[in-house]
C-alpha cells in the first residue's frame, strides 16, 4: 500500500513540472521584445546589397570586387534553383519576355547593359554579352551591297588612292583584326568586285566594239530595250506598244570627232524628251559624221531593229510591240539620203544646179543657156513645177536608218536654228555686197529688237548691211527709218 502511495507522488509531481514549463513560455512568448534592441540585432544581421558594397567609401577596391563576387554567387545560385524547380532557364525566360514585348525584362537587360558599360567600356560590354555569330550578322546588316560601294566609287571618281586612305583612317575596312568594323571593302576587295560588276553588266548590255576600221564602242539593242520597259513599269508607264525615238549627234569632244547615236522613250518616266538625261546612247564612235562612217554604224543596228519590230520583245512574260521613230535635224537628214544610182550623190550640195529637195527633182538655180541670176530656162522651170506630178515623190533616194518618211521628223530647234543662220548669211552677203554694215545692223535690231542689240553679234561680212534688201522690200519703212537715225539711205 506503502509503495503505491509513493508512486502517485512521483506521477503528480511530474505533471506539475510540466504544466509549470508550459505556463512559463507562453508568459515569456506573450511578452512583447524590446524594438531597440530587434532593430540593432536585425540591422547587424542584413548583409549590404551590391549597390551599397559599390558606394562604400571605406573599403579598397578589391575587398569591394570580392565582396560583390560573393553576394552575386549567392543570389545567382538560388535563382538558378528557383528556376531548377521550375524546370527552367534565366536566360530563356529574359528572352521570351523580351522577345513578347515585355516592359520590365527589357528595363532588367538594358540596366545590365548600361551597368556594364560604365565598368568595362561600350565597345567591350557589346562584345562580351553578344556572341560572335550575332555579331558578325549584325555587322552584315550595316553593309550595304558591294555593288553600290562600286557605283558610289565611280560616281564620286574616288580614286584608289584616296580610298585607301580612308578605310585607314576611318578603321572600317574588312581586315581579321577584332578591333576593326569591317563595313567597307579594301582596295583589293573594291578592285576585285569592280572587276565582277564591269563585266557583269558588260554581258548583259552585250558591250562590243564596232566594226573596223571605226573605233569605238556599241550595246545591244535588245538590252536597252529591256531596260526601257523594266523602268517605264517601275514608274507605271509601260504599255504593250513601246515607242522609241532614234537620234544621231555627231559633234567634236575633246578635240576629237565623234558620232553618238542613241535611244530616247517617247513616254519618258522621269526625264523628258529633250533632256540628254533620257537619251541611252546605243554606239559611240571616234569618226567624223560623214556618210561612209555612218553606212558601218548603222549596219548591225539596223539588223537589231528590224527584228525587233517584226518579233517584238518579250519581258517578264509579257510581250511589247516596239515603234520606231527616227528623230533628226536638216543636215544629218540630207546627208542619210542616198542616190540609189549614185553613192557619192548629195542631196542640197554645194553650187547652184543641184538638186536640194528630198520629194521632187528641183534644182536650187539654173546655169543653163548663160542666164541671168534672176532668171530661169524653161526646163529648171519644169523642175521646180514638178513636186505636185502624178507620179508622186520621188523614189530614187534611200534612207541609210531604213524607216518610211512618215516615221522620220525633223528637230524643231535645229531647223529654226538653220534657218536663221540661212536668213543671216543672206542678208550678210547683200550686207557684204553694198557695203553698209551699220545700217544693215540696225534693220536686223528693227526686226529682232529682243535678240540683237546694237553691240555686233555677226561676223563683218554677216552683217556688212542689207540696206539694198530691205530698201527694195520695204521702201516706206527704210525711208523713214533713215531720216530718223540721220544715216544715209545709200552705201
Amino acid at each position: 500500500m506503502k509503495a503505491k502511495q509513493t508512486k502517485n507522488d512521483h506521477v503528480l509531481h511530474d505533471a506539475w513540472k510540466c504544466q509549470r514549463h508550459q505556463r512559463t513560455r507562453s508568459s515569456v512568448a506573450m511578452t512583447p521584445p524590446n524594438r531597440g534592441n530587434s532593430q540593432r540585432a536585425e540591422k547587424k544581421n542584413v548583409s549590404p546589397n551590391l549597390k551599397e558594397i559599390s558606394e562604400k567609401e571605406d573599403l579598397d577596391t578589391p575587398e569591394k570586387v570580392l565582396l560583390m563576387k560573393q553576394r552575386s554567387s549567392r543570389v545567382i545560385k538560388d535563382v538558378h534553383d528557383v528556376c531548377e524547380r521550375n524546370r527552367e532557364s534565366l536566360a530563356m525566360v529574359l528572352s521570351n519576355m523580351c522577345a513578347f514585348g515585355d516592359p520590365e525584362a527589357k528595363a532588367i537587360v538594358n540596366e545590365i547593359v548600361e551597368e556594364m558599360a560604365v565598368k568595362r567600356g561600350v565597345k567591350r560590354s557589346v562584345e562580351e554579352l553578344v556572341g560572335d555569330d550575332t555579331m558578325s550578322k549584325y555587322v552584315a546588316c550595316l553593309r550595304v551591297p558591294d555593288w553600290k560601294l562600286v557605283l558610289f566609287q565611280a560616281i564620286a571618281r574616288v580614286s584608289s588612292k584616296t580610298w585607301q586612305s580612308v578605310i585607314n583612317i576611318t578603321g572600317l575596312r574588312r581586315t581579321g583584326k577584332s578591333s576593326l568594323t569591317p563595313l567597307l571593302l579594301n582596295l583589293n576587295q573594291i578592285k576585285a568586285a569592280k572587276r565582277m560588276v564591269f563585266g557583269a553588266c558588260k554581258e548583259y548590255m552585250g558591250v562590243k566594239k564596232v566594226a573596223p576600221p571605226i573605233q569605238g564602242f556599241s550595246v545591244n539593242l535588245s538590252s536597252v530595250v529591256e531596260l526601257i520597259v523594266r523602268e517605264q513599269r517601275l514608274h507605271q508607264l509601260s504599255s504593250h506598244a513601246l515607242r522609241l525615238m532614234m537620234k544621231l549627234d555627231g559633234r567634236p569632244f575633246w578635240g576629237r570627232a565623234q558620232v553618238l547615236f542613241g535611244i530616247v522613250p517617247r513616254d519618258g518616266a522621269v526625264y523628258s524628251q529633250q533632256s540628254a538625261k533620257s537619251v541611252y546612247p546605243l554606239t559611240i564612235a571616234n569618226c567624223k559624221e560623214d556618210r561612209d562612217n555612218l553606212k558601218i554604224l548603222f549596219e548591225d543596228i539596223n539588223h537589231q531593229k528590224k527584228i525587233l519590230k517584226e518579233k517584238g520583245m518579250t519581258v517578264d512574260g509579257r510581250h511589247y510591240t516596239v515603234e520606231f521613230l527616227i528623230v533628226l535635224n536638216y543636215k544629218t537628214f540630207v546627208l542619210l539620203l542616198v542616190k540609189k544610182t549614185n553613192a557619192s550623190f548629195m542631196l542640197g550640195g554645194r553650187g547652184v544646179s543641184v538638186e536640194f529637195c528630198f520629194i521632187c527633182n528641183a534644182i536650187r538655180g539654173c546655169k543653163c543657156h548663160d542666164v541671168a541670176p534672176d532668171e530661169t530656162c524653161l526646163d529648171c522651170l519644169r523642175s521646180k513645177c514638178n513636186i505636185g506630178r502624178s507620179t508622186g515623190i520621188r523614189d530614187d533616194l534611200v534612207f541609210l536608218l531604213d524607216e518610211e518618211l512618215c516615221n522620220i521628223q525633223l528637230c524643231a530647234l535645229h531647223m529654226e536654228m538653220r534657218n536663221t543662220e540661212q536668213l543671216l548669211a543672206s542678208i550678210g552677203l547683200l550686207a557684204y555686197r553694198v557695203d553698209s554694215p551699220s545700217i544693215g545692223q540696225c534693220c536686223l535690231e528693227k526686226l529682232w529688237p529682243r535678240v540683237i542689240s546694237w553691240r555686233s553679234h555677226l561676223s563683218k561680212e554677216e552683217v556688212r548691211s542689207t540696206v539694198c534688201y530691205y530698201k527694195a522690200e520695204y521702201p516706206c519703212q527704210f525711208n523713214v527709218w533713215s531720216n530718223r537715225t540721220g544715216n544715209p539711205s545709200t552705201p
